[in-house]
């Protein structure tokens, strides 16, 4: 396991390019999923759910793009670089970008930019369950639309809509990868297989599901800070805090 090292993404702010967001049309039958479903957001007033669904676009970004830093140390790219991202609804799905000759390094950006993707949900203050999966894929543009579909997004949806606790995890599709380039993936995430946690119960709480995972760069504390801001009556909440106290027990995290 990774030891727990909070650094800075490298970058003050985030600055949109001039550039057109590259998106590609394209078929998978394995593809990398993310699922990232905003909660509480429905019993909002419509300003509110329009608010938190563009704060959760520009966050989709700011994570998925790829640029250069300028001289005042803030980002300039272009959303969907490194990975491509539609909006249903009060959630977003990210897919993987179709790079054939070098799969890997698409996977482990993938993997990185989502948990940077909840990382900046959580500092925001946007409560969010989120899964990490693989499946069919296709990307089409319609009428001017980009638009994400297939047999692995539906997967991916259900999975999420089962999921009775806040936060970011993976089912075992990415287990045979994780173990594959765990010391990549450790460089950047923290990822913990639920077989490592004693006392929480992940059969209830994340059918389906192999473990949890966050990002380094400061993930840990953003996510623990908006849990314990969250709403105590919603089951959601107080199953992510007894989460957070196992990952504490077992880890030593702070």
């Amino acid at each position: 396991m990774p030891t727990y090292n909070p650094k800075s993404l490298g970058y003050n702010n985030f600055i949109r390019s001039n550039s057109a967001a590259p998106f590609q049309t394209y078929s998978m039958n394995d593809c990398s999923i993310c699922w990232i479903d905003l909660l509480g957001v429905r019993g909002l007033s419509h300003s509110q759910i329009v608010s938190a669904v563009n704060t959760a676009l520009n966050c989709a970004s700011e994570a998925s793009c790829t640029g250069p830093i300028d001289q005042n140390g803030n980002l300039i790219g272009t959303p969907n670089s490194a990975i491509q991202y539609a909006i249903v609804g009060n959630a977003l799905i990210l897919t993987e970008k179709d790079m054939p000759k070098t799969r890997a390094a698409a996977k482990l950006a993938f993997f990185y930019r989502v948990n940077i993707l909840s990382r900046l949900l959580n500092e925001q203050g946007y409560l969010h369950r989120g899964v990490i999966t693989s499946g069919e894929v296709d990307c089409f543009i319609y009428e001017s639309s980009t638009l994400i579909t297939g047999k692995g997004v539906v997967k991916a949806a259900s999975l999420e809509a089962n999921l009775k606790t806040a936060g970011l995890f993976y089912d075992e599709t990415w287990d045979e990868f994780i173990n594959w380039r765990q010391k990549q993936l450790d460089n950047q995430n923290f990822i913990v297989p639920f077989s490592m946690l004693s006392g929480w119960n992940y059969s209830t709480h994340s059918p389906g599901l192999s473990g949890v995972t966050f990002s380094q760069y400061d993930g840990w504390v953003h996510w623990d800070q908006n849990i314990q801001n969250g709403n105590q009556s919603i089951n959601k909440v107080v199953n992510a805090q007894s989460l957070i106290n196992d990952l504490r027990t077992t880890f030593g995290l702070p």
